[in-house]
C-alpha cells in the first residue's frame, strides 16, 4: 500500500479537484488500472489521477521510494508523471488557518493559475514538455469567461507552479 498519509493525500486531491471528481470511487489491492482506464468511455471521465509508491528492496521503514503523481488523459494519454518530493495536507493547513471551510465552495471548480509554465525572463520559450503540462491542467478544468467572471465568486485556487532547471 501507499500508507495512511498518502492516501490522505490522494482524498485532498479529489477534494482539490471537485466538483469534477468521483469522490466515492476507491480502490483495492486486486483493482487494476485498465479497469479505470476502461470505464471512462461511458462515464465521460477525461482524466485519471492517482499516487503510486513503490518497494525498494527489503521490508523496513527505508524500503518505500519517493510517492508519485499520475495524470492520464483517457483513453490515450499522455501520460504525465511527477515525483512529490514534500506535501502538506489539507489538516495541516486548517490547523494552522484555524478557518472552517465551507462546504458550497467546492461546487464549483477552482481558479487554475500556472506559474513558470511561459517564456522565460530572458524570453526563452517554454520546452514542449512543458507546455504539455501547460495544456494538460488547462483542459482538466472549464474555461474561464474573463467578463463574466466574479472575483468574489473565486474562494479556491489551484497553483501550479514549475521551478525552472539550470540545463533548461
Amino acid at each position: 500500500g501507499v500508507g495512511p498519509y498518502i492516501k490522505q493525500l490522494m482524498s485532498d486531491l479529489k477534494s482539490i479537484l471537485e466538483p469534477y471528481t468521483a469522490r466515492n470511487i476507491h480502490s483495492s489491492k486486486n483493482t487494476k488500472l485498465k479497469t479505470f482506464i476502461d470505464i471512462c468511455g461511458p462515464f465521460h471521465v477525461t482524466h485519471l489521477i492517482y499516487i503510486s509508491r513503490k518497494k525498494l528492496g527489503k521490508e523496513g521503514v527505508d524500503s518505500m521510494a519517493l510517492p508519485n503523481l499520475h495524470i492520464i488523459r483517457a483513453p490515450r494519454g499522455p501520460t504525465l508523471t511527477f515525483k512529490i518530493t514534500s506535501y502538506c495536507l489539507k489538516k495541516d493547513i486548517q490547523n494552522i488557518t484555524r478557518r472552517m471551510v465551507n462546504p458550497s465552495f467546492y461546487q464549483q471548480p477552482p481558479l487554475l493559475v500556472l506559474s513558470g509554465f511561459g517564456t522565460s525572463s530572458d524570453g526563452v520559450p517554454a520546452p514542449d514538455h512543458a507546455r504539455l503540462v501547460c495544456s494538460s491542467f488547462q483542459n482538466m478544468f472549464p474555461k474561464l469567461d474573463i467578463s463574466k467572471l466574479k472575483i468574489r465568486g473565486i474562494h479556491r485556487v489551484l497553483l501550479v507552479s514549475r521551478e525552472m532547471q539550470e540545463n533548461e
